[in-house]
Protein backbone atom coordinates (compact mmCIF):
# COMPACT_ATOMS: atom_id res chain seq x y z
CA UNK A 1 0.00 0.00 0.00
CA UNK A 2 3.26 2.41 0.84
CA UNK A 3 4.88 1.87 -2.37
CA UNK A 4 0.99 2.53 -4.50
CA UNK A 5 0.79 5.87 -2.14
CA UNK A 6 3.88 6.76 -3.24
CA UNK A 7 4.04 5.80 -6.76
CA UNK A 8 0.42 8.16 -6.65
CA UNK A 9 2.17 10.88 -5.04
CA UNK A 10 5.43 10.75 -6.98
CA UNK A 11 3.19 10.77 -10.14
CA UNK A 12 1.38 13.93 -9.18
CA UNK A 13 4.09 15.73 -8.30
CA UNK A 14 6.02 15.01 -11.64
CA UNK A 15 3.00 15.72 -13.79
CA UNK A 16 2.86 19.16 -11.89
CA UNK A 17 6.04 19.93 -12.33
CA UNK A 18 5.79 19.31 -16.48
CA UNK A 19 2.56 20.71 -16.45
CA UNK A 20 3.88 24.16 -14.91
CA UNK A 21 6.55 24.01 -17.31
CA UNK A 22 4.93 23.90 -20.16
CA UNK A 23 2.49 26.35 -19.13
CA UNK A 24 6.18 28.60 -18.05
CA UNK A 25 7.52 27.44 -21.10
CA UNK A 26 9.33 30.67 -23.05
CA UNK A 27 7.17 30.38 -26.66
CA UNK A 28 3.92 30.96 -24.28
CA UNK A 29 4.49 34.93 -24.43
CA UNK A 30 5.04 34.58 -28.32
CA UNK A 31 1.96 36.14 -28.96
CA UNK A 32 2.37 39.25 -26.24
CA UNK A 33 1.37 42.57 -27.76
CA UNK A 34 0.88 46.02 -25.31
CA UNK A 35 1.91 49.57 -24.85
CA UNK A 36 2.28 51.38 -22.01
CA UNK A 37 1.89 53.77 -19.81
CA UNK A 38 -1.91 52.19 -19.18
CA UNK A 39 -3.25 55.96 -18.91
CA UNK A 40 -2.14 58.69 -20.49
CA UNK A 41 -3.74 62.01 -22.37
CA UNK A 42 -3.80 61.97 -26.17
CA UNK A 43 -1.09 62.94 -28.67
CA UNK A 44 1.33 62.28 -25.31
CA UNK A 45 3.97 59.56 -25.43
CA UNK A 46 3.58 56.13 -25.65
CA UNK A 47 5.45 53.36 -26.38
CA UNK A 48 4.04 49.34 -27.76
CA UNK A 49 5.32 46.81 -27.41
CA UNK A 50 5.88 42.76 -28.71
CA UNK A 51 7.55 40.41 -27.12
CA UNK A 52 9.23 38.16 -29.71
CA UNK A 53 10.64 34.57 -28.92
CA UNK A 54 13.44 33.04 -31.54
CA UNK A 55 12.82 29.53 -31.06
CA UNK A 56 15.38 29.01 -33.96
CA UNK A 57 19.00 26.78 -34.37
CA UNK A 58 20.73 30.52 -34.89
CA UNK A 59 20.96 34.19 -33.89
CA UNK A 60 17.99 36.20 -35.88
CA UNK A 61 17.90 40.21 -36.72
CA UNK A 62 14.35 40.10 -36.30
CA UNK A 63 12.16 43.18 -37.40
CA UNK A 64 8.51 43.83 -36.41
CA UNK A 65 5.92 45.75 -37.98
CA UNK A 66 3.56 48.38 -36.17
CA UNK A 67 0.10 48.48 -38.44
CA UNK A 68 -3.16 49.62 -38.30
CA UNK A 69 -5.85 49.15 -40.33
CA UNK A 70 -5.03 51.93 -42.46
CA UNK A 71 -1.12 52.50 -41.81
CA UNK A 72 2.06 51.45 -40.78
CA UNK A 73 3.12 53.06 -37.57
CA UNK A 74 6.42 51.87 -37.62
CA UNK A 75 9.02 49.02 -37.57
CA UNK A 76 11.89 48.34 -35.09
CA UNK A 77 14.17 45.64 -34.81
CA UNK A 78 16.32 43.83 -32.54
CA UNK A 79 19.14 41.24 -32.20
CA UNK A 80 17.51 37.93 -31.07
CA UNK A 81 19.69 35.08 -29.43
CA UNK A 82 18.38 31.52 -30.62
CA UNK A 83 16.43 30.15 -27.59
CA UNK A 84 16.09 33.35 -25.84
CA UNK A 85 13.02 36.10 -26.05
CA UNK A 86 13.31 39.82 -26.41
CA UNK A 87 10.90 42.83 -26.42
CA UNK A 88 10.59 44.98 -29.35
CA UNK A 89 8.96 48.22 -29.09
CA UNK A 90 8.03 51.28 -30.62
CA UNK A 91 7.83 54.91 -30.07
CA UNK A 92 4.25 56.04 -30.68
CA UNK A 93 1.75 58.74 -29.32
CA UNK A 94 -1.83 58.29 -27.93
CA UNK A 95 -4.14 58.04 -30.57
CA UNK A 96 -7.63 60.42 -30.63
CA UNK A 97 -9.46 57.12 -31.18
CA UNK A 98 -9.02 54.08 -30.03
CA UNK A 99 -7.17 51.86 -32.48
CA UNK A 100 -6.36 48.36 -33.13
CA UNK A 101 -2.30 47.75 -33.28
CA UNK A 102 -0.92 44.87 -35.07
CA UNK A 103 2.46 43.49 -34.22
CA UNK A 104 4.01 41.20 -37.16
CA UNK A 105 7.38 39.74 -37.72
CA UNK A 106 8.19 40.83 -41.23
CA UNK A 107 12.18 39.74 -41.41
CA UNK A 108 14.22 37.43 -39.71
CA UNK A 109 17.77 37.25 -41.15
CA UNK A 110 20.56 35.72 -39.43
CA UNK A 111 24.43 36.86 -39.89
CA UNK A 112 24.98 35.12 -43.17
CA UNK A 113 21.94 36.85 -44.97
CA UNK A 114 19.97 33.57 -44.11
CA UNK A 115 16.09 34.24 -43.63
CA UNK A 116 13.72 32.02 -40.80
CA UNK A 117 10.65 32.06 -42.28
CA UNK A 118 9.51 30.13 -39.24
CA UNK A 119 10.14 33.47 -37.15
CA UNK A 120 7.89 35.79 -39.50
CA UNK A 121 4.22 36.27 -38.74
CA UNK A 122 1.67 37.98 -36.91
CA UNK A 123 2.24 38.17 -33.41
CA UNK A 124 -0.73 39.88 -32.06
CA UNK A 125 -3.13 42.86 -31.90
CA UNK A 126 -3.70 45.36 -28.93
CA UNK A 127 -6.15 48.15 -28.90
CA UNK A 128 -4.73 51.34 -27.88
CA UNK A 129 -6.77 54.50 -26.61
CA UNK A 130 -7.24 56.68 -24.39
CA UNK A 131 -9.80 54.80 -22.69
CA UNK A 132 -8.17 51.43 -22.72
CA UNK A 133 -6.37 50.47 -19.77
CA UNK A 134 -4.41 46.95 -20.56
CA UNK A 135 -5.09 44.53 -18.23
CA UNK A 136 -2.68 42.24 -17.33
CA UNK A 137 -4.18 37.70 -18.07
CA UNK A 138 -4.52 36.52 -14.72
CA UNK A 139 -2.46 33.17 -14.70
CA UNK A 140 -3.88 29.68 -14.94
CA UNK A 141 -1.44 28.20 -12.64
CA UNK A 142 -1.21 30.65 -9.00
CA UNK A 143 2.62 31.75 -8.57
CA UNK A 144 3.40 31.51 -12.67
CA UNK A 145 5.45 34.50 -12.51
CA UNK A 146 7.67 32.73 -10.07
CA UNK A 147 7.72 29.26 -11.55
CA UNK A 148 8.95 31.02 -14.86
CA UNK A 149 11.90 32.50 -12.67
CA UNK A 150 12.47 29.32 -11.86
CA UNK A 151 12.20 27.36 -15.27
CA UNK A 152 12.93 29.86 -17.84
CA UNK A 153 16.28 29.61 -18.10
CA UNK A 154 16.29 25.91 -18.23
CA UNK A 155 13.55 25.45 -20.16
CA UNK A 156 14.86 27.91 -23.36
CA UNK A 157 18.25 25.29 -22.85
CA UNK A 158 15.29 22.30 -23.49
CA UNK A 159 13.52 24.48 -26.34
CA UNK A 160 17.04 25.20 -28.07
CA UNK A 161 17.88 21.21 -27.93
CA UNK A 162 14.22 20.39 -29.09
CA UNK A 163 14.59 22.48 -32.20
CA UNK A 164 18.31 21.63 -32.92
CA UNK A 165 16.74 17.88 -32.16
CA UNK A 166 14.45 18.53 -34.90
CA UNK A 167 16.88 19.67 -37.80
CA UNK A 168 19.18 16.67 -37.00
CA UNK A 169 16.59 14.37 -37.02
CA UNK A 170 15.15 16.43 -40.45
CA UNK A 171 18.52 15.66 -41.81
CA UNK A 172 19.05 12.43 -41.35
CA UNK A 173 15.67 11.54 -42.56
CA UNK A 174 15.83 13.16 -45.82
CA UNK A 175 19.20 11.63 -46.53
CA UNK A 176 18.25 8.55 -46.09
CA UNK A 177 15.61 8.88 -48.33
CA UNK A 178 17.78 9.58 -50.41
CA UNK A 179 20.00 6.95 -49.96
CA UNK A 180 16.83 4.65 -50.27
CA UNK A 181 15.85 6.16 -53.99
CA UNK A 182 19.44 5.82 -55.05
CA UNK A 183 19.45 2.54 -54.05
CA UNK A 184 16.41 1.58 -55.92
CA UNK A 185 16.99 3.31 -58.80
CA UNK A 186 20.44 1.25 -59.37
CA UNK A 187 18.01 -1.82 -59.61
CA UNK A 188 16.51 -2.72 -62.95
CA UNK A 189 13.02 -2.31 -64.03
CA UNK A 190 12.93 -5.73 -64.21
CA UNK A 191 14.68 -7.09 -61.41
CA UNK A 192 13.01 -9.94 -59.32
CA UNK A 193 13.75 -7.58 -56.02
CA UNK A 194 12.76 -4.93 -57.61
CA UNK A 195 10.01 -4.51 -54.93
CA UNK A 196 11.64 -5.82 -51.64
CA UNK A 197 13.95 -3.09 -52.84
CA UNK A 198 11.76 -0.28 -52.72
CA UNK A 199 12.53 0.39 -49.03
CA UNK A 200 15.93 -0.03 -49.70
CA UNK A 201 17.64 -2.64 -47.29
CA UNK A 202 16.72 -3.59 -43.57
CA UNK A 203 18.72 -1.00 -41.97
CA UNK A 204 18.20 2.26 -44.47
CA UNK A 205 14.65 0.87 -43.78
CA UNK A 206 14.96 0.99 -39.73
CA UNK A 207 16.94 4.50 -39.79
CA UNK A 208 14.02 5.88 -42.47
CA UNK A 209 11.86 4.93 -39.52
CA UNK A 210 13.44 6.15 -36.50
CA UNK A 211 14.69 9.81 -37.63
CA UNK A 212 10.77 9.98 -38.89
CA UNK A 213 9.53 9.44 -35.71
CA UNK A 214 12.49 11.27 -33.90
CA UNK A 215 11.22 14.50 -36.41
CA UNK A 216 7.39 14.07 -35.07
CA UNK A 217 8.55 14.08 -31.84
CA UNK A 218 10.80 16.99 -31.64
CA UNK A 219 8.74 18.68 -34.81
CA UNK A 220 5.94 19.09 -31.85
CA UNK A 221 6.13 20.50 -28.27
CA UNK A 222 3.18 19.55 -26.89
CA UNK A 223 4.10 16.03 -28.21
CA UNK A 224 7.84 16.30 -26.74
CA UNK A 225 6.60 17.64 -23.41
CA UNK A 226 4.23 14.53 -22.97
CA UNK A 227 7.27 12.41 -24.04
CA UNK A 228 9.70 13.95 -21.44
CA UNK A 229 6.56 13.35 -18.65
CA UNK A 230 6.09 9.83 -19.19
CA UNK A 231 9.58 9.72 -19.11
CA UNK A 232 9.74 10.90 -16.08
CA UNK A 233 7.13 9.10 -14.93
CA UNK A 234 8.92 5.86 -15.84
CA UNK A 235 12.36 7.46 -13.52
CA UNK A 236 9.60 7.87 -10.96
CA UNK A 237 8.26 4.14 -10.91
CA UNK A 238 11.68 2.45 -11.05
CA UNK A 239 13.17 4.83 -7.78
CA UNK A 240 9.98 3.80 -5.99
CA UNK A 241 10.47 -0.22 -6.79
CA UNK A 242 13.83 0.14 -5.48
CA UNK A 243 13.05 2.49 -2.46
CA UNK A 244 10.11 -0.14 -1.59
Amino acid sequence: MKKFVALVLLSIVSISMVTQAVFAAPELPKASVWFDPATVAVSEPITVNALVYNNQVSDATVTVAFTTTTETIGTASALIAKGSAKTITLAWKMPVKDTVVTAKVTSAITSTKKSLPGLIGTLGTVTVGSTVTPTAVSSIIPGAAQINAWFAPLLTKVEAFRVKQKVAYTVLKTNTQKKIDASNAKAAPDDKNSAAKSFGNPWDSFVLIYATTGAAIFASQAIFYIAAALIILLILRFVVNLIF
